[in-house]
């Protein structure tokens, strides 16, 4: 059964797929490659040796006609396989927290930034993962269309929304909300659907990025008011608006390097972003 089900993950970027996949290459099952791969929200398809192998969620099972009788595991994450129409097994993974993962929400936190971990996984992973990274509010057993539904929810109540994801069943979400952001090892369409892509899989890089983006905008309303100030003041008197009242003309040599300088304190005040603290 893991040889089959290690066969159609293999195509999948799931990271279950690759916990499963990476599992039978140690143990030193061979892993044929699957023919028909086919990839849905709740679970993958593929046809190893002549058989039809599903690989899913309950429900993802029951939609093919797939009788299960086994039950899922309290707190871990379990999904199951059907051969040929049949149910013929279960796999259950126990979901480890990423070290760094509370660091960031902790950070998160200290932004006044409201956290929710939005998950497909069944509820009791969540809570066990969402206890661990210090995450009250919680979504669990969501398809995609509940996570994209939750963003509108939010983003109708007046919230800047911001969704973190990696994988397939996160695309609706990303693209859906005010600022996608996805992992650069997720799913190449959960990337195409963000707006920007954290490099590698730190979570403490989007506390980081978030530092960097308030600092760039702050900048920016810097670099426009010194640019209009300089025009503002400049202009006017380079016209002559002051020589009826105090016979003061300004040099238009005077006037063009002011004009330079204004490009100057913009750049020079844009280039000290290069020594933002991101910590």
């Amino acid at each position: 059964l893991l040889r089959l089900a290690a066969s159609v993950e293999y195509s999948s970027e799931h990271p279950i797929a690759k916990a499963i996949v990476k599992h039978a290459a140690e143990i030193g099952i061979e892993i044929p490659p699957a023919e028909k791969f086919s990839n849905a929200p709740g679970g993958v398809e593929g046809v190893v040796d002549g058989h039809t192998v599903l690989l899913g969620t309950n429900d993802y099972l029951e939609s093919y006609g797939v009788e299960v009788p086994l039950e899922a595991e309290p707190g871990l994450t379990t999904f199951y396989a059907a051969v040929n129409g049949r149910c013929a097994g279960r796999f259950i993974l126990g979901d480890t927290l990423r070290p760094e993962s509370k660091a960031a929400v902790d950070k998160l936190k200290s932004y006044h930034i409201r956290t929710i971990l939005l998950s497909g996984d069944n509820r009791g992973v969540c809570e066990r993962i969402g206890a661990e990274a210090g995450i009250e509010e919680i979504h669990a057993e969501a398809k995609p269309a509940d996570k994209r539904a939750l963003i509108l929810k939010l983003r109708e109540k007046g919230a800047f929304t911001a969704m973190v994801g990696d994988g397939i069943n996160d695309a609706a979400a990303l693209a859906e909300a005010d600022v996608g952001i996805a992992m650069s090892g997720g799913a190449d369409i959960a990337v195409s659907s963000a707006d920007m892509t954290l490099m590698g899989s730190d979570l403490r890089k989007l506390p980081r990025a978030l530092r960097l983006a308030r600092k760039t905008g702050a900048a920016i309303r810097q670099n426009l008011f010194w640019a209009f100030i300089y025009n503002v003041l400049g202009i006017p008197v380079a016209a002559g608006i002051l020589y009826p009242i105090w016979h003061i003309q300004l040099n238009p040599m005077i006037a063009g390097v002011a004009m330079a300088f204004s490009s100057v304190t913009v750049l020079g005040n844009a280039l000290r972003l290069r020594n933002t603290n991101l910590n």
